[in-house]
């Protein structure tokens, strides 16, 4: 299912590729343990929501390695996101201020609360992340947050774009290398667009 928003045309749900398009298949990891093993040998890997068995509505969560795989795991016809395709999407439901608001699913965010919910369609659940530290990768902001894997359209800088249950805004920013913010680490969904 698509979705039609400003300039572009969206995927629905988040991508729910566990193999590359050539047929060989991301390593799904189970635990914390295979997670941080396989950031730590710079391997592709991908995950269920929770390190669960079997996917859910949340999508699955990739890696940097996996996301960014010369492999490629966007369908054919679609891409990966720009910064620029998040920026078109702000400004076609009512700017970047204001854009998270409309994204948001209507259920599902742990205290978000508002009259107008996913009025965009869009309809970002809050997935969270597979956090960034490199001591102990764990799913966290699961209710609370939504992330994706994008790319800064004018410097190709690998980037995040995502929505907080705290805010109606469409937040894109570089993810910070440091202990708790190691991009190595992070597991983030992806969306598609054309």
């Amino acid at each position: 299912m698509e979705l039609k928003i400003g300039k572009n045309v969206w995927t629905a749900a988040n991508l729910s590729a566990v193999q590359f398009l050539n047929g060989e298949k991301i390593t799904i990891a189970k635990s914390k343990g295979e997670w941080k093993k396989l950031c730590d040998e710079k391997k592709p890997a991908c995950a269920f929501s929770k390190f669960k068995d079997k996917p859910t509505k949340d999508g699955v969560y990739y890696n940097v390695f996996a996301a960014f795989d010369s492999r490629g795991i966007i369908p054919e016809g679609w891409r990966l996101p720009t910064s620029k395709d998040w920026l078109s999407l702000a400004r076609a439901v009512g700017g970047k201020k204001n854009a998270g608001e409309a994204m948001k699913a209507p259920k599902g965010w742990k205290n978000y609360k508002s009259d107008d919910p996913g009025s965009s369609k869009f309809n970002a659940l809050p997935s969270g992340e597979v956090n960034t530290t490199s001591e102990a990768p764990d799913f966290s902001m699961i209710g609370s947050m939504a992330n994706w894997w994008t790319t800064d359209a004018d410097t190709g800088e690998i980037v995040a774009a995502y929505i907080s249950e705290y805010s109606a805004e469409l937040y894109i920013k570089p993810i910070i290398g440091d202990d708790m913010h190691n991009p190595d680490y992070a597991g983030f969904t992806v969306r598609c667009v054309k």
